[in-house]
C-alpha cells in the first residue's frame, strides 16, 4: 500500500464522523504494529515556536536537522570583556 503525502486532512470537532474514522484507522494500525511512538529529528520554527514540515517554510526547503555538540567550560579567571556577565546564568 502507498500513501499519497500530497494530500492533507485535518480532523476537528466540526466533522465528528471523519474524526472517528481517523481515530479508528490509527488504532487499527497501532494494533498491527505499523505505528510507533518515539523521538525523531524535526525542523523547528523559531518564528512559530513549533516543529514545521519542509513545505511550511518560506525559505530553506530541503534543509535537514543538524546535530551540534556543545562544550561547557569553567573559566578560572573571567576576562575583563566578560565581567558584565558575571553571576548571570
Amino acid at each position: 500500500a502507498a500513501v499519497d503525502f500530497r494530500r492533507s486532512f485535518i480532523t476537528t470537532d466540526v466533522n465528528p464522523y471523519y474524526d472517528a474514522f481517523v481515530r479508528w484507522q490509527f488504532n487499527k494500525l497501532r494494533e498491527k504494529g505499523k505505528v510507533k511512538f518515539g523521538k525523531r529529528p524535526a525542523i523547528y520554527s523559531e518564528a512559530d515556536g513549533q516543529p514545521c514540515m519542509d513545505h511550511d517554510r518560506r525559505t530553506g526547503e530541503g534543509a535537514a536537522p543538524q546535530e551540534y555538540t556543545g562544550i561547557k567550560l569553567r573559566l578560572l579567571e573571567l576576562p575583563e570583556c566578560l565581567k558584565h556577565l558575571e553571576g548571570k546564568a
